[in-house]
């Protein structure tokens, strides 16, 4: 058990240094460790600075002394990375390092106990530790930050959560909660019913999301859910646009009894958490946006279609409304057999635009189980083309749901706004639509590819079909 201040380098033992190379091979054990042992030097020379202690251990497990009757125990055999560093200050709790020292090595012995409290400081900052209620009255020093100061700060943390720890490394898995993932992926798709023949109702949607260790920053965060358990999570923005149009578009006159011409344009930032001892995830997302003219919807469908199909009924389109919308989605795996899940899937939207409560099962198969793990693409510039076929994910999952509709701005117009000149009635929205869909999708190399189709009832009374559309979906890691 550590007592004092001091820094950890921790390395696997012989045996697991064996394993890790016969899993690995040599090429990537070799990349591994040195990517993991890159700021080992420039720590060591920091600590030497200060006078702090080292220790370089292959235990198994680390016990340390907090404050009275407090012990924080690490077993390194459940970490992601086998090797890696931990700084510990007596009665603060230990802390993973990731990066080189924010602060230079001591020049002057006069200087080491200045910067012992700088890096102290920087420690409690950076790990977002800010009780130290284990600490006895008597220990703890006196608050000499003026009140408006300690009110400004206590106000700016409120909007400004604190990072999850974020691994970087090939190797990372979920060891303590809420692990941020390292990739940065880049993902588009385009819905439209012109993949299976049609060109009505709900006729395109596209949707762009990038995704980002950095979006944990962002302020509107505290609105998306905390940290729950030990998951794998990422944090990404988005951008998406859906129009809708009758059945003939190209009518100047308002079709009564069909869907009014409707379209809407929002950003969004959404957090997913995998979970992977419960096989389940859960996500949310806020959007912010306009329903109406200003969504643009008009100018892209005019400017995708041609001379003779100009769809000209949009003068009739419902009146422009702000979009405030939260979705919450979670699914769990109520059955499992390697690479075959069925699942229970729930999503709650509520906001200006959609109130909508819908539940369902899936059925899904996966090459590789990573749904509940890391499912992002992986960037490996190892790995080469001619591995396709042993190496590629494959994913296929089909799905029904039912969903129950308590409102629909793009049936029944804007909720702040009534000037439209033609929206539904009230009476006329289908409360209980069926849902069903299917997909599948490849992976490799960072890149990933899918389609999907989707089957979906009539949304008004004077709908006689179930409408069909398609889904062409392109992510990228980088």
């Amino acid at each position: 058990m550590l007592y004092d201040s001091a820094i950890v380098f921790y390395y696997p033992d012989g045996k697991f240094e064996d394993s890790l190379k016969n899993a690995l091979g040599l090429e990537e054990f070799h990349h591994l460790r040195d990517s993991l042992t890159q700021f080992n030097f420039i720590w060591r020379k920091w600590a030497d600075s200060l006078r702090l202690k080292q220790i370089v251990t292959d235990a198994r497990l680390i016990e340390f002394k907090i404050g009275n009757g407090i012990a924080y125990t690490i077993k390194l055999t459940k970490l992601c990375q086998p090797w890696g560093i931990i700084l510990f200050y007596k009665n603060l709790y230990p802390e993973f390092i990731t990066h080189p020292p924010t602060f230079p090595p001591a020049v002057h012995t006069s200087e080491t106990q200045t910067l012992k409290q700088q890096s102290k400081k920087s420690a409690i900052s950076r790990t977002g530790i800010q009780n130290d209620d284990h600490l006895s009255s008597s220990k703890k020093p006196a608050d000499s930050l003026p009140f408006l100061k300690r009110l400004s700060a206590h106000i700016i943390q409120v909007f400004t959560p604190p990072k999850e720890f974020t691994y970087e490394g090939p190797s990372a898995s979920a060891a303590f909660h809420g692990k941020v993932l390292p990739q940065k992926v880049v993902s588009a798709f385009v819905d439209n019913d012109v993949f299976l023949g049609t060109d009505l109702w709900y006729t395109h949607g596209a949707n762009i999301t990038w995704i980002n260790p950095a979006w944990q920053s962002n302020p509107l965060t505290f609105l998306l859910h905390p940290v729950i358990g030990k998951s794998y999570d990422y944090y990404g923005l988005l951008i998406r646009q859906n129009f809708y149009t009758p059945v003939y578009n190209t009518y100047e006159e308002i079709q009564y009894n069909d869907r009014p011409f409707a379209s809407y344009l929002y950003l969004g930032q959404f957090k997913v958490s995998n979970f992977p001892s419960f096989r389940m995830k859960f996500s949310t997302e806020f959007d912010i946006g306009m329903l109406g003219p200003s969504s643009l919807g008009q100018e892209v469908q005019t400017f995708v279609h041609n001379s003779n199909k100009k769809p000209i009924g949009w003068k009739h389109q419902i009146h422009d409304d702000i979009v405030l919308q939260y979705q919450a989605e979670i699914e769990k795996s109520l059955f499992f057999v390697p690479g075959h899940d069925i699942t229970l899937e729930s999503r709650l939207q509520a906001g200006t635009l959609y109130d909508k409560l819908s539940a369902g099962f899936a059925y899904r198969f996966a090459r590789f189980d990573r749904r509940y793990t890391n499912d992002l693409p992986q960037r490996n510039k190892s790995v080469i083309w001619k591995d396709f076929f042993a190496g590629a994910q494959i994913e296929f999952f089909t799905k029904v749901e039912a969903t129950t509709v308590f409102y629909d701005a793009t049936l029944q117009g804007g909720m702040f706004n009534h000037s439209s000149p033609y929206t539904l009635r009230e009476k006329d929205v289908e409360r209980y639509l069926m849902m069903t869909s299917a997909g599948i999708t490849t992976m490799f190399k960072g890149i990933s590819l899918g389609a999907n189709v989707y089957l979906l009832s009539p949304e008004f009374a004077q709908q006689k079909r179930w409408h069909k559309w398609g889904r062409i979906i392109l992510s990228i890691a980088y």
